[in-house]
């Protein structure tokens, strides 16, 4: 399980670096012949587990930031599958792939469900 924990108060170059991290973990993975799959720990820092259990230290260790924009990190991670060999088009294209896999696994009328619907961007309330 892999996250990328950042000071709360991280800022671009901290984003930068979490991001280097993300992209070397994910081609030393897709380099080694006996690594099947690379989990995360969620997809957005909105419903990250990080800020709870370091008492509000640490926050921004996913790669999609509290309103599910895309961060540095999701960004590493999409060009370097992209140049993988055998994974024609990277498995993270631009047309939102965490939306339909994520459609695929909510039960409906979640909060998961309204907050994924596609176009409605989360409200300040919910960011």
């Amino acid at each position: 399980m892999l996250d990328v924990w950042l000071p709360k108060s991280a800022g671009p170059a901290e984003l930068e670096r979490q991001a280097t991290i993300f992209r070397d973990v994910f081609t030393t993975a897709l380099a080694a012949q006996k690594c099947p799959a690379i989990f995360l720990w969620g997809f957005t820092d909105r419903h990250s587990w990080i800020p709870g259990i370091s008492n509000g230290t640490f926050d921004h260790a996913l790669i999609f930031d509290r309103g599910f924009r895309p961060k540095p990190a999701y960004e590493a991670i999409s060009s370097t599958a992209a140049g993988a060999p055998g994974l024609p088009g990277g498995p993270f294209r631009r047309t939102r792939p965490w939306l339909k896999a994520a459609g695929e696994w909510r039960a409906e009328g979640s909060s998961l469900d309204s907050a994924l619907k596609p176009g409605k961007p989360p409200s300040a309330s919910e960011a």
